[in-house]
């Protein structure tokens, strides 16, 4: 049926980017008027048939979209495509579904499938050159490729993060723009340079490292959660550090790097373990404020477990003086 469309796949970038021009077109084409969304949630089969056995008003055409597919029976699909107007337009909006179900199946038999895949590698790359050719940029493949490492191949997270990286003045997208603008997508990026840094124990670049994170957006807490992972996982390590296999959901990498890194703070692993517990207990009090504008104490804990991570004691002078202005606070 040309008149009932899905569009469906798992690249919901794609999917969200076409049906909008669909609708934009539409409007353009038929009016405002004559173009509905609703989500399938809220409709009953009563409210679709009412929708669309209305007339278009003042124009050739009606758009009904509806995003997910109802619960309706395979009997109730069939009913409700069969009796279209002919100048109705019905469109689907699903990126996955349950085929199982009579209802998509009539639906998958009688519409019109648009099914958006994700891009592989050449075609992602293309797609990126060409987005940024309309805002007047170029990204270096080097930019590029730190890109796909930092938040990997999901298009529109990318989309998001070449929009932020354009507005630097330069023509083309360096790859220290990226570093300094992408937002890594992944709890286990953060935690393995966390790893790293804390590995050279140097609590200096540790600390600049949180900086950044928080300055790209990244909240207190989720810093915060992190570090308590890499604690945790330190303790399930030196614990057992004569097995083969560690038990626990740690990958084989971040397992090695943990186990070099409780060669340094084995000897001061239940210390900060009480230290971590006690301020953890004390943020969950309340004691410890954690809110967007009083984030100062919850700042303090992290470079307090951080000092103690890098084998540092708390009267160490580096700890004195990492902010001339503000000492205790990770933002300057």
């Amino acid at each position: 049926m040309k008149n009932v469309i899905l569009f469906t796949g798992e690249n919901t970038y794609l999917l969200a980017e076409n049906l909008h021009f669909w609708k934009t077109e539409f409007i353009r084409k038929y009016g405002e008027e004559n173009c509905m969304m609703v989500k399938s949630a809220d409709v009953t089969l009563a409210d679709l048939r009412n929708y669309t056995s209305t007339l278009p008003f003042l124009g050739e055409k009606r758009l009904l979209i509806i995003l997910g597919i109802p619960l309706l029976s395979r009997e109730e699909m069939h009913t409700l495509l069969h009796t279209l107007h002919e100048n109705m337009i019905l469109v689907f909006m699903a990126s996955t579904y349950d085929k199982r179900l009579g209802a998509v199946q009539e639906l998958l038999k009688e519409a019109t499938v648009k099914h958006y895949a994700p891009l592989n590698a050449s075609k992602l790359w293309t797609w990126a050159q060409e987005f940024l050719r309309k805002r007047n940029r170029t990204i270096r493949p080097t930019a590029w490729n730190t890109l796909l490492l930092f938040i990997g191949h999901d298009q529109g997270h990318i989309a998001s993060e070449l929009e932020k990286c354009a507005l630097f003045t330069s023509d083309f997208i360096e790859k220290e723009h990226v570093v300094a603008l992408a937002v890594p997508v992944t709890d286990e990026k953060r935690i393995w340079d966390l790893i790293k840094l804390l590995q050279q124990r140097n609590f200096l670049q540790c600390i600049q490292h949180v900086e950044h994170l928080l300055f790209k957006g990244i909240h207190v807490d989720h810093v915060w959660s992190s570090l308590l992972w890499i604690l945790c996982s330190l303790v399930t390590v030196t614990f057992e550090k004569d097995r083969p296999y560690i038990s626990g959901n740690i990958r084989r990498d971040t397992e090695h790097a943990l186990r070099m890194l409780c060669t340094h703070t084995a000897a001061d692993l239940p210390g900060i373990v009480a230290f971590a517990l006690a301020m953890d207990r004390s943020i969950k009090n309340g004691e410890i404020r954690t809110e967007n504008t009083k984030t100062i104490e919850h700042e303090c804990c992290i470079l307090l477990l951080l000092h103690m991570l890098c084998g540092e004691s708390l009267t160490s002078p580096s700890l004195q003086h990492t902010s001339p202005s503000r000492p205790v606070c990770l933002r300057r």
